[in-house]
């Protein structure tokens, strides 16, 4: 069975992100990488200090409260060897200790930073802590670079683990593609998520019951609606056209969303609630367009294959189709409504020649060619297939 938080922590993404946390901490400079309560940060911090290492640098892991037995937090010994403390904070102490960890910080940044640059040895530290107060305060220090695991992993790479969880079991393969597509995208970039609503979908669920599976997360979670009402309000983003700008940091405002892992980033829809979030508030709308967007980016270009392999096969067996079309996209009575451009026959062109053209001829390939014009309409009008409709458009059925 797969190791679900290993696998995350080698994609891509990850790989990058934890390469530009090595390449500060071998400069010298100190490292806080913040996330959230949903990301596996223990796995994290194991893949750190194994990256470290494949790069011959010694590492040392600590945990607590931000300070040592001396309460001065850990420190870093002087030594001719490369050396990096990593401490993984569940939280850090009331008081003056958020302060003290980043003042800490800072000066062991400034200090491994000069070493570095004059022997080579490496001597920094990295905290990897749940509190966002800890990297707003620790970005304004010149010493330490502040990585925030927020929008990390994308649809596509969410859709690579949904099929290595299915590997190995007896699934469909159009169940497979439904986990591929639906459940990776509405997972966003949680994982453990993804495991859940991978492990308990069946092709015989209803609405209600994805929506009571996303609900029963959240009260894991302890999203409460009232919590999540609190924060949610101020959410909003001011509107402008194009694809979204990531922000460096979550806004301070909703620290307490990405403390918690409600906050997400996607590209296609900027700062966003975590799904089972939604469930919880009863967002049916917004959840409904997740699930329409992980089947668009999936169907449309099975759909749209499908349309030039018929018009390819009408082609080849009742000529006559390009002329029709032609005629029919130059008619009076239909001016702008084809482009002549267009080099294979729309779903409703291909309808119409086996109507008028192929009488008594093509009638399991008309029905289908109908059957794909609504489904593709559908999509294009943002509206979300219900499953036995997606396997239908998979299987060839109609």
């Amino acid at each position: 069975m797969i190791d679900l938080n290993k696998a995350v922590c080698r994609l891509p993404t990850m790989t990058s992100i934890i390469a530009g946390i090595v390449s500060d901490l071998m400069a010298g400079t100190s490292v806080v990488w913040v996330v959230p309560a949903t990301a596996p940060v223990s796995d994290l911090a194991a893949e750190l200090a194994h990256s470290l290492d494949e790069h011959g640098i010694e590492v040392t892991m600590g945990g607590g409260n931000g300070q040592d037995d001396d309460g001065n937090g850990g420190g870093i010994a002087g030594g001719g060897f490369s050396q990096v403390a990593i401490e993984h904070l569940e939280s850090v102490a009331a008081g003056g200790a958020r302060e003290a960890l980043v003042a800490r910080l800072e000066e062991q940044g400034r200090a491994a930073t000069i070493r570095s640059s004059r022997t080579g040895v490496v001597s920094s530290a990295a905290v990897v802590c749940t509190e966002a107060a800890v990297g707003y305060h620790a970005s304004q220090h010149e010493h330490i670079s502040v990585h925030w695991h927020w929008g990390c992993l994308s649809t596509a790479e969410m859709s690579i683990l949904a099929h290595a969880l299915l590997q190995g079991k007896l699934t469909d393969p159009i169940h497979a593609a439904w986990a591929q597509s639906v459940i990776a995208e509405l997972a966003g970039t949680d994982v453990e998520l993804l495991a859940q609503v991978c492990a308990r979908w069946q092709p015989s669920f209803e609405e209600d019951d994805l929506f009571n599976t996303l609900s029963e997360y959240a009260s894991q979670r302890g999203w409460t609606d009232g919590w999540l009402q609190t924060y949610t309000n101020e959410m909003q983003e001011a509107f402008r056209p194009g694809r979204r700008i990531k922000p460096p940091c979550p806004p301070h405002n909703l620290a307490p969303l990405f403390e918690a892992g409600v906050l997400e980033w996607r590209p296609d829809s900027g700062i966003s609630m975590h799904t089972a979030a939604l469930a919880q508030s009863g967002d049916v709308t917004e959840i409904r367009r997740r699930i329409w967007a992980g089947q668009a980016k999936y169907l449309m270009p099975v759909i749209d294959r499908e349309r030039t392999e018929t018009y390819q096969y009408l082609s080849q067996n009742a000529p006559g189709l390009d002329d029709f079309a032609r005629d029919l996209r130059s008619s009076p009575s239909r001016p702008g409504i084809w482009n002549n451009g267009w080099a294979a026959s729309e779903w409703i062109e291909l309808i119409m020649f086996i109507d008028e053209m192929c009488k008594g001829r093509f009638i399991a390939v008309r029905r289908r060619a109908d059957f794909m014009r609504m489904r593709r309409n559908d999509l294009a009008h943002c509206s979300p297939l219900p499953w036995e409709h997606f396997r239908m458009v998979l299987s060839g059925e109609a």
